[in-house]
């Protein structure tokens, strides 16, 4: 795969995360032309859109806390970078 800028590459995952769910069979047609390595995809492709759940949690807990039935905890900053939601990112 070859190296593009950062801000090109962004707009090329999103593209594609589009493409395969609006329109699967063309871009599966697409898909299999393609030559790239499986390392090359899964840090360009999956391992980004893998992060964005754990980066979510993590900032959701800064920002609005956790809370339950009418309870809610301010998480710390050193609480949310250890926390199973945030760790998880790390365990590639």
């Amino acid at each position: 795969m070859a190296e593009m800028p950062q801000k090109a590459q962004g707009n090329e995952l999103v593209a594609r995360a589009k493409a395969i769910l609006l329109e699967p069979t063309a871009e599966w047609a697409k898909i299999a032309t393609e030559t790239d390595k499986p390392k090359d995809l899964f840090l360009s492709y999956a391992l980004p859109l893998a992060v964005i759940s754990p980066l979510a949690s993590f900032i959701g807990g800064q920002v609005f806390g956790l809370g339950a039935m009418g309870i809610s905890i301010n998480v710390g900053l050193a609480s949310g970078l250890t926390s199973p939601w945030s760790a998880s990112c790390c365990h590639w």
